[in-house]
């Protein structure tokens, strides 16, 4: 295996991880982004009630 397969190999691998993140690891963000959506809701109404 030269030096030039192996790079576009793990280039490969990189990118196929950054644009295709596995099912659990995108569960896990749109988690993350809904509980921080949430969070800000929950400020929100808190400063509209407070107002």
């Amino acid at each position: 295996m030269g030096l030039k397969e192996f790079e576009t190999r793990s280039t490969r691998k990189i990118f196929r991880k950054l644009f295709y993140p596995s099912l659990d690891e995108f569960s896990k963000i749109s988690k993350m982004y809904k509980s921080a959506k949430d969070l800000l809701n929950d400020l929100y109404q808190k400063r509209v009630s407070s107002n």
